[in-house]
């Protein structure tokens, strides 16, 4: 995958399923690294729309988890995106990477890197008050 990505795209038209998609394949694709999302950082325009995200996340990998696993639509279409990419990635390591991650963002919460634009910037200039006088 690129290292940056960006999705401009009208409303109700999947910004936000693309984007989570993206996140969870990023943080699936490497069954050794289940901390990838500290690497991630996801930016909307309102606090709605980047709770909405973290929530699909989560939950979409606790779907991911459950005993039907084989059988939930988004994890078999992130199985496909891998396959499409070259990637053959069974769905039960897909299960066990997925209960790796979720278990991994509920320790480190904070380390979940979705916000708006506002307040990266406004931590960007906290961070830098000092050069910037």
């Amino acid at each position: 995958m690129k290292p940056y990505i960006a999705i401009n795209a009208s409303a109700g038209s999947g910004k936000t399923y693309t984007l989570v998609q993206r996140v969870l394949m990023i943080c699936l694709e490497n069954p050794y690294q289940k901390d990838a999302i500290r690497h991630i950082l996801a930016l909307t325009f309102t606090n709605k729309a980047a709770n909405e995200m973290k929530e699909r996340i989560l939950s979409w990998l606790k779907e991911f988890t459950q005993e039907n696993y084989a059988e939930n639509d988004k994890l078999l279409g992130i199985q496909q995106k891998f396959e499409e990419q070259g990637k053959k990635i069974t769905l039960d390591d897909l299960h066990h990477r997925s209960q790796k991650v979720l278990d991994y963002i509920l320790h480190n919460y904070s380390t979940l890197n979705i916000g708006t634009i506002d307040k990266f910037n406004a931590k960007l200039v906290r961070s830098f008050s000092y050069e910037l006088g």
